[in-house]
């Protein structure tokens, strides 16, 4: 990339299309912590919630679209696994451990109500 041009890419957002927005938004503020950025239409049918500086945007699914319970949905980086862990699995939101990957990373999975796989790991390096 040219040393004048500024970057063209922002950030992103990953995008979840679900059967029942409001149900969704109310387990991931009761259960993950999240917070509610926006919403529109009443009943909701699109929102944004975050939590720090992680944005997930939530959509009212209009197909038959099915998440995998296999492959991780989002994978978010951590600052404090361990803690982290701790807080979701008090919560009873994990059935695995916390492990250390052979890809570098220590982590650990949740499947959310749903049944997107959400991954959350820190570097071990």
């Amino acid at each position: 990339m040219s040393e004048n041009k500024p970057p063209l890419l922002s950030h992103f957002a990953a995008v979840f299309p679900v059967e029942n927005v409001t149900d969704t938004l109310a387990w991931y503020e009761e259960k993950l912590g999240f917070t509610i950025d926006f919403k529109w239409q009443n009943p909701p049918t699109y929102a944004v919630i975050s939590r720090e500086e992680i944005k997930i945007h939530i959509t009212e699914k209009d197909d038959d679209y099915k998440p995998s319970k296999e492959h991780t949905a989002i994978y978010i980086f951590v600052h404090d696994v361990d803690a982290l862990f701790a807080e979701f699995k008090a919560e009873g939101l994990v059935n695995g451990e916390l492990q250390n990957a052979e890809y570098g990373m220590r982590d650990f999975d949740l499947i959310d109500l749903n049944g997107f796989k959400l991954s959350f790991g820190q570097s071990t390096h």
